[in-house]
């Protein structure tokens, strides 16, 4: 057998080389390391965290788990929280499926955030004062008012955390907050099915009845429009017949007064012309015109006569120009 010393000796060189096997592994692991773009290197120490961020990029130094670089994310993330239950005033246990919490750490606040709050800063400042608000909120109201009015609770848990980010100078941004429809127990949510059911099926039967009384008053609607249509025409087509009544009345009257004022014009024509020969020949008809006249029409054919018998001699012009002939005709 071997002797205690031997024992303690190998047991001494075992211990030797895992040491020198678990350094080596350190070393030889990753010495090197670089951050994501959309996230900041924070660098821990046997768990205490640098107060020097380090920025997308590297290579950055490091030893395995001792001397290591945590790369924590500064993109918009999303926090959800599920099967979330709490007990409304009268008791009654619901379960909200998922709330889901939209953020953001600014890259210049993630060291202070982590050396505060750690890696899991989220649990702290984001989920556990959502369950806290929830659960005070439920004890608040009553079922109905959470079935009625549960959206509501969107933007109080967001003013909620807000003030919270604020008391704590974290400068972690909220975004937003969307509450998931809650679930009832089975006999609550039939019940709720029930009267949803009924209200759908009464809310039908007044949309059938609003339809149809809609479509009758449509079709008064179309019956009053084509009588009015109809009293229309009528109208117009007795204006019209008025109309044309009233414009072969004006011709005929145009007509009779043409007529007339043609024969007034013709008689007043008439009675100039005979004005106007009137005093043509009241010119002509002279002393001397009517004797000329006379000899002319009158005595061109008359014969003389002499004789013991006649009392005065009978000629004239007519004679004179017979010359001796008409002195030796005696009667």
């Amino acid at each position: 057998m071997d002797s205690l010393f031997d024992f303690f000796a190998r047991c001494h060189k075992q211990v030797v080389a895992v040491g020198v096997f678990a350094v080596a592994a350190l070393v030889l692991e990753s010495p090197f390391a670089y951050v994501t773009t959309g996230f900041v290197g924070v660098r821990s120490t046997f768990g205490n965290v640098s107060s020097a961020p380090l920025l997308p990029g590297g290579p950055y130094f490091q030893i395995g788990s001792v001397y290591s670089i945590v790369e924590v994310n500064v993109k918009p993330q999303v926090d959800a929280i599920p099967q979330l239950e709490c007990s409304t005033q009268e008791g009654i246990v619901i379960v909200f499926p998922s709330i889901k919490v939209f953020n953001q750490l600014p890259a210049d606040r993630v060291v202070s955030v982590i050396r505060e709050y750690g890696f899991a800063y989220d649990e702290l400042l984001i989920t556990a004062q959502v369950v806290q608000q929830v659960l005070e909120m439920c004890n608040d109201m009553t079922l109905e008012n959470i079935r009625t009015s549960f959206s509501n609770m969107n933007e109080a848990l967001k003013s909620g955390l807000d003030v919270h980010q604020k008391t704590r100078a974290t400068g972690l941004v909220i975004t937003d907050v969307v509450v998931h429809k809650p679930v009832f127990p089975p006999a609550i949510q039939a019940n709720y099915d029930r009267k949803a059911s009924e209200r759908t099926a009464l809310q039908a039967e007044v949309d059938t009845q609003a339809r149809k009384l809609k479509e009758s008053q449509t079709v008064k609607m179309m019956l009053e429009s084509k009588q009015k249509v109809l009293l229309m025409e009528e109208e117009y087509a007795g204006k019209l017949r008025i109309a044309k009544a009233e414009t072969q009345a004006t011709e005929r009257k145009i007509a009779s007064e043409s007529k007339a004022l043609e024969k007034q014009i013709e008689a007043e024509s008439d009675a100039l012309r005979i004005r106007t020969v009137a005093a043509a020949n009241k010119e002509l008809h002279t002393e001397m015109y009517a004797k000329i006249h006379f000899q002319e029409h009158v005595l061109r054919n008359a014969q003389a006569f002499y004789g013991d018998k006649l009392p005065r001699y009978v000629g004239g012009l007519l004679a004179a120009d017979n010359g001796g002939d008409a002195k030796n005709k005696v009667a």
